[in-house]
């Protein structure tokens, strides 16, 4: 299928060939009719796109913060590689968009196939063929409101919203400035609201459309405007100004306050300038508000995502409600969209599209589709006649940033070959596919495993590691999978009882056990006698709006703190017999912990995993005490090793094993090298991590599930 997807990293501006969107829990899949461009912001996107790297750096202050604070944690070049890697995530286009239901998940009761439905939401309804869309950003449409006009949901919802933010009552004066389609919009939900309605935008050409379509009270120029303000209100100023403008220009905000009265309220609904003179918005004690897009929910992956509403007692309108609520004022011919939309335009015009709208040529546009088409699910890649298949080929199953940045560049160095490609985003899909040279695309798990690849790389979000791996063992595929294994006991069983049953070979990523640093510890100091280990971790804050920070990922505990368990038991060389968790309190997903493991041959291991520290300090530091020597491991970079005699060796490296990891996985498949061990410790460091969180619920000592498999690989 087709998608307009904006390439961040270069600038570029594609028409791709992507597979179809798999159906996934909460959501529909929709077969787009139309879909609605949004000038301010598709064209501000754009520019953005087309910048240079220190014009990227200025336009966005708070990324650029992002990258300073990771300068300062993890080192230049570290944050300068995931800069670029975050870059290249390119991004679907579009937002707002209506079709009919093709296919509605088990778990969604509001849709059924054949529905007519709008849909808003960045990266669901987006300018493609076929979209998927959770169910709280999806809305029945109305009879008598057509596809078309449909499609401009959620640019409605935006002027909903901001008309909710502006808590306007019946024959209130309102000055709008902006007057692009939302501005539009706006003004005609304003009038229907008993509001007077006042617009104002620099370009003479649109406020002369606008007047054509019988809104007079208009104005492109300023002194005219306050005039008219003026003769409107009695000389005593408006009562709000909403800024529907998208501009960097701090004219809006300039204007505002000289269009208001007293006690006044200005609404802030487009990207515009905000450096907010204080004299006269302190002198008449006016109020600014921001509307938030298409209201309560965005930006919520709760709401958004895992389609939590908000209930109604407690939140009248939400983005779905807004949504709603904006197709009813069509239905009903209170909004009209007639001289707002220039055009139709098929999607394989889009291009050129886009470049009228840049010239001014075009106002807005809507991208129609052809229904009837059929859509393709796997992509086959374009490539060169003779595909060379001398190294192993490999399925890869989910492309996020670690998978792009560490994974796939190790594969290849290994001279692994890039197969079939699965993601959840069938855009990201299609360019990733051509960047690392994959044969095939596809949004359809089940396509990967039944492909001829040598084996599978899971690297998906936490929550989805258990099921694809049980899929993998249940087809006879050896698989690679990110840690965690499983991030409840339920899912634990499951992947076990499959390996049992199966004894389809796997390993998971936990690579610190193959760092040269820890591996010249076993050198220097093996196993044979008790040792004390600290495992100090200073993990830093995460973001909440994060897919690692969702209840539903299981929490960083056993996202994260698995991978240093597995380190402790890889240095002891022995099975943890006994697990006492604490936590600064009592939560329900927790973030930071102390946990003490008790390991069979006397060794003790502390892990103090802690998200209150400071973020330049060193992110991870190991002290072993054993034999009468001491290892110390700073960050995976520096290793002390010190002696009975004083002695010191430091060993410098900047590696945590993802290479060296890798490495291995391939030399068993090619017969060089074994399992052995590696197996039954990915399920005992995650019955010792599911150990942890029992502790910290419970308060109390608790023994890990014993690891019984018989044969091993």
């Amino acid at each position: 299928m087709l998608v307009l997807v904006q390439d961040f990293r270069h600038g570029e501006l594609m028409l791709v060939d992507a597979p179809v969107p798999q159906l996934e829990n909460g959501g529909v899949l929709v077969r787009n009719h139309f879909s609605f461009v949004s000038p301010g912001t598709e064209l501000a996107t754009i520019r953005f796109a087309k910048k240079s790297l220190l014009g990227k750096a200025l336009a966005r202050r708070d990324l650029l913060a992002k990258v300073l604070k990771k300068i300062k944690s993890d080192g230049l070049f570290a944050a300068f590689k995931a800069a670029m890697v975050r870059l290249e995530e390119p991004l679907p286009l579009g937002y707002s968009s209506a079709g009919v239901v093709e296919a509605v998940a088990d778990d969604v009761v509001e849709f059924k196939v054949g529905d007519k439905v709008a849909c808003a939401g960045v990266s669901y309804a987006s300018h493609a063929e076929m979209v998927f869309v959770p169910k709280n950003l999806t809305v029945r449409v109305p009879d008598g409101v057509s596809l078309r006009d449909a499609a401009s949901v959620a640019l409605g919802a935006i002027a909903m919203e901001s008309y909710r933010v502006a808590d306007l009552h019946l024959g209130e004066t309102v000055v709008v400035i902006g007057l692009g389609v939302i501005g539009q919009i706006l003004v005609q939900i304003l009038r229907s609201a008993g509001c007077r309605v006042i617009g104002y935008d620099t370009n003479t050409k649109r406020v002369e459309e606008v007047k054509s379509n019988g809104f007079t009270d208009v104005s492109s120029d300023v002194n005219a405007l306050l005039s008219l303000v003026a003769a409107l209100t009695n000389g005593s100023g408006a009562d709000c100004v909403i800024i529907a403008a998208a501009t960097e220009s701090n004219g809006p905000v300039e204007l505002a306050p000289q269009l208001l009265r007293k006690r006044g309220t200005v609404v802030i609904l487009g990207d515009s300038g905000l450096n907010i003179p204080r004299k006269p918005y302190y002198e008449k004690e006016l109020q600014i508000r921001f509307s938030t897009s298409y209201g309560p929910g965005r930006y919520d992956p709760q709401y958004e995502i895992y389609g939590q509403d908000y209930p109604i007692a407690y939140a009248r309108w939400t983005e779905k409600r807004n949504m709603e609520a904006y197709l009813q004022l069509l239905s009903k011919g209170v909004v009209k969209l007639e001289g707002i939309i220039d055009g139709e335009c098929p999607l394989e015009d889009g291009l050129k599209a886009y470049e009228k709208l840049e010239k001014g040529e075009l106002r807005s546009v809507v991208f129609t589709y052809k229904p009837e088409k059929e859509l393709v699910k796997p992509v086959r890649i374009p490539r060169p006649a003779v595909i060379n298949k001398t190294g192993l080929r490999f399925g890869l199953i989910g492309a996020g940033a670690f998978a792009r940045s560490v994974l796939l560049p190790n594969l290849l160095n290994l001279g692994a070959k890039p197969a079939v490609l699965c993601t959840r985003s069938p855009a990201k899909s299609a360019v990733y596919a051509k960047k690392f040279g994959f044969e095939q695309v596809t949004a359809d798990i089940e396509t990967v495993f039944k492909s001829d690849v040598d084996f599978v790389v899971i690297a998906t979000p936490h929550s989805e590691h258990a099921k694809l791996l049980k899929m993998a063992l249940e087809a006879g595929k050896t698989a690679f999978c990110e840690k965690p294994l499983a991030i409840n006991i339920q899912e634990f069983e499951q992947v076990l009882n499959a390996y049992k049953t199966t004894k389809t070979p796997f390993i998971v990523g936990f690579n610190r056990r193959f760092s040269p640093l820890i591996a010249r510890i076993k050198e220097e100091i093996p196993n044979g006698s008790p040792a004390f280990i600290c495992y100090i971790i200073n993990s830093g804050k995460t973001d909440p709006n994060s897919w690692l920070a969702q209840p539903q990922e299981g929490g960083r505990i056993v996202g994260e703190v698995c991978h240093f368990v597995d380190t402790c038991t890889y240095i002891s060389g022995s099975s943890v017999e006994s697990v006492f968790a604490f936590a600064p309190s009592q939560k329900d997903v927790y973030d930071e912990c102390a946990a003490t493991l008790k390991f069979s041959d006397g060794s003790v291991a502390q892990i103090l995993y802690s998200t209150c520290g400071a973020p330049a300090h060193i992110k991870e530091r190991i002290e072993i005490h054993r034999a009468e020597k001491v290892a110390i491991v700073d960050d995976f970079r520096r290793l002390i090793l010190i002696d009975k005699t004083q002695k010191s060796s430091k060993f410098g490296a900047d590696c945590k094993g993802h290479k060296e990891e890798l490495e291995y996985f391939l030399n068993f498949i090619k017969g060089k090298a074994n399992l052995s061990g590696h197996i039954k410790s990915a399920f005992s460091t995650t019955a010792v991590t599911l150990a942890i969180l029992t502790s910290l619920k419970n308060r109390v000592a608790v023994t890990p599930f014993k690891i019984e498999l018989g044969e091993e690989c």
